[in-house]
């Protein structure tokens, strides 16, 4: 059975700089891969073949911005693959999964329009906290209506 996700990533300050969420997820796209956190509730369930969508969190975020196949089962980060790793310098990110299939969307996609239409919003006026977290856990049907959404 496939799960579908949403993979969150927000701006991450590393030093005295912050990288741009969308910069971050860029290069993620391009590279294939997407690091997981072991403590993420939903963590043991992302598996081989599950369908993402990528989510921008964070202040001038709030966008879907494309979608995805997980082409690995999840496999701790290496020490020496890690150090290239820049985008996580809390060091809480020691899990990775491939990537394949990515399809960034033409035009990022206000989550705010969407947000009537997605089973797992339950409450409107509070909908931000439904997108808290690194993995979130989404239906069939929301992932649909997200990659349909024009």
């Amino acid at each position: 059975m496939v799960n579908y996700w949403l993979f969150s990533v927000v701006d991450a300050k590393v030093g005295n700089s912050r990288i741009e969420a969308l910069d971050l997820l860029g290069l993620r796209m391009k590279r294939l891969y997407w690091l997981l956190n072991s403590k993420s509730p939903h963590f043991r369930k992302v598996k081989k073949d599950d369908k993402i969508i990528f989510y921008v969190g964070g202040k001038d975020g709030r966008v879907f911005a494309g979608s995805g196949i997980i082409s690995t089962s999840p496999r701790r980060l290496l020490p020496e693959i890690k150090r290239f790793v820049i985008e996580d310098p809390e060091d809480r990110f020691n899990y990775v999964v491939n990537l394949k299939e990515i399809e960034p969307f033409e035009k990022a996609r206000s989550t705010i329009p969407l947000l009537k239409s997605l089973s797992f919003v339950k409450d409107e006026r509070n909908w931000g906290r439904y997108f808290q977290g690194s993995i979130i856990k989404i239906g069939e049907s929301d992932y649909r209506t997200i990659t349909q959404s024009a």
